[in-house]
């Protein structure tokens, strides 16, 4: 569960340094570079509550999430921008549950629960160490 979870906060710590215009509607495959895989689904899309995780990039709806602008978040006396992560498949977010170590997909709503912070990770060589497939 541990694993899961660091991924995917890798997954949406990654994405930063992209700037999405609100306007935009295309979903997009979040990649992992370690380990290759797309944030997923665990199992049915339609159902509130589903976890989270990353699992082989297979090109299936429940791979492809929207980035909706979602105001700004304070951190540490910084202000970031925000985004909600919505799934193609279900229309639902992506949501922190129980203690904040685990990941699933929930109505959407205003609550900060759901509303991530992007920053771009960097290897050693300066290159990303997560990938962001425009589709």
């Amino acid at each position: 569960m541990k694993r899961i979870v660091s991924v995917i906060v890798a997954l949406v710590v990654g994405i930063a340094g992209l700037s999405v215009p609100a306007h935009a509607v295309a979903a997009n495959q979040l990649v992992n570079a370690r380990y290759g895989e797309c944030l997923s689904l665990a199992s049915s899309p339609g159902v509130n509550g589903t976890q989270l995780g990353h699992y082989a990039c297979d090109g299936a709806s429940d791979q492809f999430w929207f980035l909706d602008p979602s105001g700004t978040v304070s951190i540490f006396g910084s202000v970031y921008s925000a985004f909600r992560l919505r799934n193609l498949a279900s229309g639902m977010c992506a949501d922190v549950a129980g203690n904040g170590t685990i990941l699933v997909q929930h109505y959407c709503n205003s609550l900060d629960q759901q509303r991530f912070r992007a920053a771009v990770v960097l290897q050693p060589d300066r290159r990303p160490a997560v990938v962001h497939r425009l589709t």
